[in-house]
């Protein structure tokens, strides 16, 4: 689903555009073909339609982009054990936007540098099929445990979206979040700008019915509804298969990092980011 265009972005979008044609970024490699207008305007609006600071971080994210290959990345934890990671896309929202899928019960792989790597698989692999701008993510709390409580792996999800996939969160849902989680949650939030803050919402499970039906269709809540009976159930978690054979990746080169770890720290002089 497109974005609707707000007064004077169209024109906003032209003027970053014209600034990448005049310092030559859109000859770079993948550069024209990542930089369409969607694109574009949701970098201005992360940067809330400042021109010249979305031109800049635009600029990086086409050096990130030509540095990391992420059309090329694939998890290779999972292609070594499938039960690695739980993130899938799961089906559209009445929206026609990608709805995603992850718990921590079943998740057998707890790297950092392992789940950015799925993630950034999962989100290309999505919008390289399908013409939508925004995704959906159901956060299913259930299995976290003390062992879950490091922050690398948010504190690097948080920075991937915010500096190279902006807007593309329409609405994370967290579910059944048991009280441990909310130590966890009190360090992530203070890297979570207030306009992506107003996009989570915590759902208890007696309260996910009201709030999947006017999101999404019968279909599609069903096969959310199977999926958390699944996850609760250590049986049915243990014998359930929910990945894709894929080949296996070359090994991640030693000392490589998606988001380095220098670059993890709040800059308290910079514009909040919008996921």
């Amino acid at each position: 689903m497109a974005l609707a265009l707000e007064a004077g972005e169209r024109e906003a979008v032209r003027e970053v555009r014209a600034l990448l044609e005049k310092g030559g970024d859109l000859e770079k490699e993948g550069a024209a073909e990542f930089c369409s207008d969607a694109t574009l305007l949701r970098f201005l609006r992360a940067r809330k339609h400042q021109v010249e600071l979305a031109h800049k971080m635009v600029r990086a994210s086409i050096k990130w982009r030509a540095d990391n290959r992420p059309l090329e990345v694939q998890c290779e934890a999972c292609a070594q054990n499938p039960r690695s990671h739980t993130l899938r896309e799961v089906g559209m929202d009445r929206e026609l936007r990608p709805v995603f899928y992850s718990s921590f019960a079943g998740q057998q792989n707890k790297d950092a540098d392992d789940n950015i790597d799925h993630i950034i698989m999962v989100l290309e692999r999505t919008f390289d099929l399908i013409p939508a701008q925004q995704l959906v993510w159901i956060i299913d709390v259930a299995g976290f445990s003390a062992g879950d409580l490091t922050p690398s792996t948010g504190k690097q999800a948080l920075k991937l979206f915010g500096d190279h996939y902006p807007e593309r969160l329409a609405s994370v849902i967290v579910l059944d979040s048991p009280l441990v989680f909310s130590g966890l949650w009190r360090v992530l939030k203070q890297w979570i700008d207030p306009q992506t803050h107003k996009k989570i919402q915590f759902v208890r499970m007696r309260d996910r019915e009201a709030v999947f039906k006017a999101m999404f269709d019968d279909a599609l809540f069903a096969r959310i509804e199977a999926e958390l009976a699944d996850t609760r159930d250590e049986a049915r978690l243990a014998s359930k298969s929910w990945w894709e054979e894929t080949p296996l990746p070359p090994p991640r080169l030693e000392g490589r990092k998606i988001v380095p770890d220098d670059e993890l720290e709040v800059d308290d002089c910079a514009v909040p980011v919008a996921s």
